[in-house]
């Protein structure tokens, strides 16, 4: 399967440093752009064990906490899908939804032939 996200390397990151993730949420049936300001605390060894968390050899693990939450540390792979501003993390989410459409269009029509949006061939 192809890799819809962007990696992102962010290995020189320095304890109180700043970065984000992005994520669509619907809320009542609105659907808007989350952004995550996370704080970084320190890296981790690729050996500690995180559950849930499938770790290669291109994870950037990290431990990180929320403002809110500044004792609760959050273990996670920072090595895509985080980034350095809140810019970034929103365009590089644009870019990776246009990805998955286009992705999810070429499957529906390589199975069921051209998507006719007027709905006349469903």
């Amino acid at each position: 399967m192809e890799r819809i996200l962007n990696e992102n390397r962010l290995e020189d990151l320095k304890e109180g440093d700043i970065i984000y993730q992005v994520e669509l949420q619907s809320v009542d049936g609105e659907m808007q752009l989350k952004s995550h300001e996370l704080i970084f605390d320190k890296y981790l060894d690729k050996k500690i064990k995180i559950p849930e968390l499938e770790v290669n050899e291109s994870s950037v693990l990290a431990e990180l906490h929320t403002a809110k939450a500044p004792g609760i540390p959050i273990r996670t792979d920072i090595s895509c899908g985080y980034f350095k501003s809140e810019k970034q993390a929103c365009w590089e989410f644009v870019n990776m939804i246009k990805k998955v459409y286009e992705k999810a269009l070429s499957e529906y029509e390589n199975k069921f032939d051209k998507f006719d949006p007027m709905g006349n061939d469903i």
